[in-house]
């Protein structure tokens, strides 16, 4: 465990995620943020652009080629997808280590990323190499990792609880994933269907059996050949997701036991909390927790209930958790009060 502060880095720090790491990396005890960039924003100090840290986070963003003339262990890349995977080539991973936001290195096989995203992945050596960073599955990877890839919102949602179940063979197919996201999980670029007027009010289902995440949550399910269904929807919050998960209980599961499981797996994480009813998103905005809730919906039938903000959880704590374990710290290391 370092005993120095480790220099850090965030790549793309103005939009909503990168924001959130910013402020995270301000307060860590043991990460110094030493570099912050923007392309479009960059010599403009990042209160300008976030004047609730005026007085706190004044540091000036720099443009993302001055990356290369700066000394730093540790780098978030809180970018567009496709962009990561011309970025890391350009890294020296024995020195620097990375956890990377965007979508470049969560498939474990390049041609599901090519098919995907329907571009050809432009790193494929170092995809062989990234770690899944799903947090309380993926501990001992993680940890000393030089190249982590944090899951998405809604994947991190689903496999929290489903992998779980799925590890101890409680619950079998097939999988309904319903899911509600805020705004914000759309990105800080306005769009027609982002305003105000277009999403106050209304619920919008999109992208359904077709999402990038349902991709991704297929490549990390463990012992199923079973598709699931992703039907995600937007909701007019500005943060938080709310995912229902539909399953079955293998034939000699009793309810109790899905529950005990999902309630020991709570109980051995710290940003996880098992719920006897359904939590809402107001739960867990602002938060780095998940919230999981196990229903029983009839015989033969099981409802579990994931809740997280998309931009902590599900993106920029998940991403400090991540880096926590690669130095050998506790994960929840500077993400609870007190």
């Amino acid at each position: 465990m370092a005993s120095e502060a480790i220099r850090a880095g965030v790549v793309g720090a103005t939009g909503y995620t990168g924001a959130e790491l910013v402020q995270l990396l301000s307060e860590h005890p043991h990460f110094e943020l030493s570099f912050i960039s923007s392309r479009k924003n960059a010599g403009k100090n990042f209160s300008h652009l976030y004047p609730r840290f005026q007085d706190e986070i004044d540091q000036q963003l720099e443009h993302p080629d001055r990356l290369s003339e700066v000394d730093l262990e540790l780098l978030f890349l809180a970018v567009p997808h496709t962009v990561s995977m011309n970025i890391v080539p350009q890294l020296d991973l024995d020195s620097t280590q990375v956890v990377d936001l965007a979508a470049d290195y969560r498939f474990p096989s390049v041609s599901d990323f090519n098919d995907t995203y329907e571009i050809k992945h432009a790193d494929p050596d170092n995809n062989e190499q990234a770690v899944y960073g799903l947090t309380e599955h993926n501990r001992e990877q993680i940890a000393g990792a030089a190249l982590v890839a944090n899951p998405g919102c809604y994947a991190t949602a689903a496999l929290l609880p489903l992998v779980t179940l799925l590890k101890d063979n409680l619950v079998t197919g097939p999988f309904f994933i319903d899911a509600k996201s805020g705004i914000s999980g759309a990105g800080r670029k306005p769009s027609a269907t982002t305003t105000f007027v277009a999403r106050n009010e209304d619920i919008l289902p999109y992208k359904v059996g077709v999402h990038r995440h349902q991709a991704e949550i297929a490549a990390h399910l463990p012992a199923t050949d079973v598709e699931p269904l992703f039907v995600p929807h937007v909701i007019p919050v500005d943060r938080g997701i709310e995912a229902a998960l539909y399953c079955s209980p293998r034939s000699s599961v009793d309810f109790a036991q899905i529950e005990t499981s999902l309630k020991d797996f709570c109980e051995r994480h710290r940003l996880l909390r098992y719920r006897s009813e359904p939590a809402g998103i107001k739960a867990v905005a602002n938060t780095p927790y998940c919230d999981i809730t196990a229903i029983k919906g009839g015989e033969g039938r099981l409802v579990v209930f994931s809740c997280l903000d998309n931009l902590l959880k599900g993106a920029a704590s998940q991403a400090l958790q991540n880096a926590n374990l690669v130095f050998g710290f506790e994960s929840s290391t500077g993400l609870l009060r007190g």
